[in-house]
């Protein structure tokens, strides 16, 4: 009989072990979209940020009372450059990450020298320009950074656990810049420009998805997604779904 007893109380602890409510079993990937098993929010916000007065938009993807992912528009820059539109995602945790990849951003470097002698004084433009993409043969190569961009989704697209996160300030999209000096060296002119160029592979402007994994330790891992659309710097925010 004790044997007996002991057998079933060992049973009787496995049975209770395995009934934790509050664990749920989820898939280790996801189709971007879709509903079932998924905490959906529909947010329907627009936001649009003015020169120095940024707009921005939080988002609790899974109720559970703590922002985890933010958007953010805002025009910035001076009377010498000029207005700066961009936008951003901001992971507000680090618990909540971004689906992304590493890429090398090659920045190249064009010059071009501009002479007009029909005129006096005689003026001599230099024209610098920075940016991802090569203009010209003889452009230079300044630099190559490797960064983790995000991985712009379309809907029925699967991601999983197995994917890249990271939780960090992205750019989403961001206006080029110039500023120049101008020189009088007795009858010449000297104009030095420098441009520097937005052409660094940003989120596309369309309505894409973005991929989430918010890991933390009550509710372990969870994948979802969010619906946007970039308009220039202003930021559509659809909806959002994450794992149950």
């Amino acid at each position: 009989m004790k044997t007996g007893n002991l057998a079933l109380l060992a049973i009787l602890c496995i049975c209770l072990a395995g009934c934790d409510k509050n664990e749920i079993e989820r898939k280790p990937v996801i189709m971007v979209g879709e509903f079932e098993g998924m905490i959906i929010n529909t947010w329907d916000t627009i936001i649009s940020g003015g020169y120095y007065s940024p707009a921005f938009f939080e988002l609790d993807m899974d109720n559970d009372g703590i922002f985890d992912i933010k958007f953010q528009s805002v025009v910035t820059g001076s009377p010498g450059m000029g207005q700066i539109p961009s936008s951003k995602l901001i992971s507000l945790h680090e618990n909540a990450e971004i689906l992304g990849f590493f890429t090398d951003d090659t920045i190249f470097k064009n010059r071009v020298i501009k002479i007009n002698d029909q005129d006096y004084p005689v003026v001599i433009t230099e024209i610098i320009k920075y940016g991802c993409i090569r203009i010209s043969n003889t452009d230079e190569i300044t630099s190559i950074r490797t960064s983790f961009k995000i991985l712009p989704l379309d809907f029925g697209d699967i991601f999983g656990y197995n994917d890249s996160f990271s939780s960090e300030d992205f750019v989403l999209s961001s206006g080029s810049f110039s500023y120049y000096t101008a020189d009088n060296l007795q009858d010449t002119v000297y104009v030095y420009q420098v441009i520097h160029l937005s052409n660094c592979n940003y989120f596309p402007p369309n309505e894409k998805y973005i991929g989430v994994l918010i890991n933390n330790e009550e509710s372990k891992l969870r994948l979802g997604w969010i619906k946007i659309e970039l308009s220039g710097h202003s930021i559509n925010i659809f909806q959002s779904g994450i794992q149950k």
